[in-house]
């Protein structure tokens, strides 16, 4: 990754994949962009189910790196590129309320290679 990338810390990481394992419908906001290139990306992994796995997968690595962002909602954003089913992806994802809720903003394929804008 470039030089705008951290280490993502572990306590974020932990709280978004566990909120996104339980799934609840008032804990997880999935935009609708996000899951439509989600399932442009995987026609085969059609619910928002299949998305919230491959992200809490991601998260559950202690290396993996990314970018903090401020956005619109109050909390806790970080971007982050992955990898799911030998595929590239870029994830923004969105902490308010620590412990509380999650706001998936993106899902797709980076844009600008590697680099994090």
């Amino acid at each position: 990754m470039n030089d705008a990338t951290e280490p993502i810390p572990e306590r974020w990481r932990v709280a978004v994949a566990a909120i996104l394992r339980e799934g609840e419908p008032r804990k997880v906001f999935i935009r609708r962009r996000a899951l439509q290139s989600w399932q442009d990306t995987f026609p085969d992994e059609f619910f928002e189910y299949s998305l919230r796995e491959a992200l809490a997968h991601a998260l559950d690595d202690d290396a993996l790196e990314g970018k903090s962002y401020a956005m619109d909602e109050p909390g806790e954003t970080y971007g982050f590129i992955f990898q799911h089913r030998s595929r590239r992806l870029y994830a923004k994802l969105n902490l308010t309320e620590p412990g509380k809720v999650v706001i998936v903003y993106s899902a797709h394929r980076p844009l600008h290679g590697e680099e994090l804008k």
